[in-house]
């Protein structure tokens, strides 16, 4: 097994990260509602939307998360050797 250097053990922990996150989200998932800041087209005016999140769409949020986050582990494990 190989080692890993810093940048690659702190993907590797971001990546648990996401996939403790998703797995959560999955298996209890909440519905809530969110604010997230927007803009307009032109980029000038800013502010905050309300978004409402389901319990399904909490579940399709754990999913993305959790394939985010097997990927970071993936990609931190397997690099090609010089």
């Amino acid at each position: 097994m190989k080692r890993l250097n810093a940048i690659e053990r702190w993907v590797f922990i971001i990546g648990m990260i996401f996939l403790t996150y998703g797995l959560v989200s999955i298996i209890w998932p909440k519905a809530r509602v969110t604010q997230h800041f927007t803009n307009d087209e032109l980029g000038t005016t800013t502010g905050y939307s309300r978004l409402v999140v389901s319990r399904t769409g909490a579940r399709l949020y754990g999913i993305f998360a959790t394939v985010l986050g097997v990927g970071m582990m993936y990609a931190a494990f397997c690099r090609d050797e010089k």
